[in-house]
Order: structure tokens, then C-alpha cells, then sequence
């Protein structure tokens, strides 16, 4: 990892050189004709690029022996002894959200949750560090990968591991290759 950001902080700075040489010796400025490459928004990029690395690298680091999972029988616990520091956060279809959820959560669809009307909906890191967004799907899956991204956004997020406990696909069951009893491999190559 260390290696991968000296190698886009070496572009980054590379890039930056440019731009500079060319604005200082040809008076080229952002939005030139189109013959001449924005060198300024390379920067930008490469450094938009450096610290979604360094986040990524928090993100591992800062993943613990749960995986950043809560299993539901604990979190009922937590639920049922009064935590106020947990905000539920299920990402399911409305229409499936409806049909029932856990009390006291906030429906809010994963593909819509980026937007800022809806980010804006979430407890801030900043100001409230101490808030633990419980992320709630059908089964895990869409929760994990919403997690990751407020992860990377800064947000304290754990997920319910297996969701809701019910697949968002009708007539498919919850079987993973082994229990479909398909071929594997044993030993380690």
C-alpha cells in the first residue's frame, strides 16, 4: 500500500509540475482549446485518487474480528436495553420495508442513499461520532456493500448479518455453492 501512495503522489506531483510549467511559460489557464490537456483537474483527480486510497486503507484496518457485523439476537439486545446510539438505516424497497421492518428504523433505498437529500438524513460523523448506523437488507449482501461505501464516506456503520433474513428474489433459495452440492477443492492450490 505504501508503494501505491508514493506512486499516485509522484503523479499527482508530476501532473501539478505541469500545470504549472504550463501556465507560468505558454499562459495556458483552465479550460484552454482543446488541444491542450487540463492539467489542473489531473491534479485533482490524482489527489482524489490519493485519498480514497489512504480510505480504503482506514477502512481495513479499522475492520474488526466481527467483520463489522452485528448478529440480530444482539442487536435486539441493544434495541431492547435502550442504545440511542444506533441509527437503523434499511436500505430495502420501500414496498418491502412496509411489508415489516424493525421499529424505529429509517427506510431509506440503497440506490437513492448517496443523494443529499438522503445522506443528509444520516446522523453526521462530525457531530454525532458517537452514532453507529446498523445498515438492514434482505440478507446482508446490499448492506455490506452500502457499508463499505459509508465507511469511506466516514460514517460509523456496522450491518445486521443476514438482513432481514428474506431474499429480495422470489422462488430463490439462500444457497451458497457448497449446499447446491457442486464440486470443490480441498487443500490450498
Amino acid at each position: 500500500m505504501d508503494h501505491t501512495k508514493y506512486s499516485l503522489r509522484h503523479k499527482y506531483n508530476k501532473y501539478k509540475m505541469k500545470y504549472l510549467y504550463a501556465k507560468e511559460h505558454f499562459g495556458y489557464q483552465k479550460g484552454g482549446n482543446n488541444h491542450q490537456h487540463d492539467f489542473e483537474s489531473l491534479c485533482l483527480i490524482e489527489n482524489h485518487k490519493i485519498d480514497l486510497f489512504e480510505r480504503i486503507d482506514n477502512y481495513i484496518k479499522n475492520t474488526d474480528t466481527t467483520w463489522n457485523y452485528i448478529i440480530a439476537p444482539d442487536l435486539y439486545k441493544e434495541i431492547t436495553n435502550g442504545n440511542k446510539k444506533l441509527f437503523l438505516l434499511d436500505v430495502r424497497k420501500p414496498k418491502d420495508y412496509a411489508s415489516g421492518h424493525i421499529e424505529g428504523a429509517t427506510n431509506i433505498f440503497w440506490k437513492d442513499l448517496f443523494s443529499s437529500n438522503n445522506i443528509d438524513r444520516l446522523p453526521c460523523p462530525k457531530h454525532n461520532p458517537s452514532i453507529t448506523i446498523v445498515v438492514i437488507c434482505y440478507v446482508g449482501h446490499t448492506a455490506s456493500q452500502t457499508l463499505v461505501l459509508l465507511r469511506l464516506l466516514g460514517f460509523k456503520a456496522i450491518v445486521l448479518k443476514y438482513g432481514m433474513g428474506v431474499s429480495p428474489v422470489a422462488d430463490i433459495p439462500r444457497k451458497g455453492w457448497k449446499d447446491y452440492g457442486l464440486p470443490l477443492v480441498y487443500g490450498n492450490n
